[in-house]
């Protein structure tokens, strides 16, 4: 919802922690939208492990970018 203002203003920087709950409880969508904003410095520090961790996660789901 932050990442999309979707009911909430946009906000980058709590995008980050829900949508790694939501990838906890297995939502690939999570774990893709976390591999974007990893590698495009959005809402969280650029970190290529970070980014590559859940690209993988997404991939597991056959989710591509």
């Amino acid at each position: 919802m932050y990442l999309k203002s979707e009911g909430v203003p946009q906000d980058f920087a709590k995008a980050p922690s829900w949508l790694e709950q939501a990838a906890g409880q297995g939502g690939m969508f999570a774990c893709y939208c976390l591999a974007r904003m990893y590698g495009a410095e959005l809402g969280a520090t650029r970190d290529a492990a970070r980014r590559d961790f859940w690209r993988n996660m997404a991939a597991r789901a056959d989710i591509d970018e």
